[in-house]
């Protein structure tokens, strides 16, 4: 009984850590972005967008799939090219 305690107790602990990472990251990427934007009299939103894109094409380029990616004024697209 006692060491299923300790293990519930140290996923809850590893768990919060995680959850105060990810929020750490994400407040930090928030504030980068708004930091440039100022900076460089630029958009927030539109650099915000471009870096969520960048990120998605990255993992996207670790999984070895052809895609088309199309970039306009209307917006983003990335469109799986099916293979064989």
């Amino acid at each position: 009984m006692l060491a299923a305690q300790f293990r519930a107790a140290a996923v809850i602990i590893t768990t919060q850590a995680q959850a105060n990472a990810t929020l750490i990251m994400a407040n930090a990427t928030a504030e980068a972005i708004s930091l440039i934007a100022e900076k460089c009299n630029l958009n927030a939103t539109e650099i915000a967008q471009l870096y969520l894109l960048i990120e998605a094409l990255k993992e996207i380029a670790e999984e070895n799939v052809v895609f088309l990616i199309i970039v306009g004024d209307s917006g983003q697209y990335i469109i799986p090219i099916p293979s064989g």
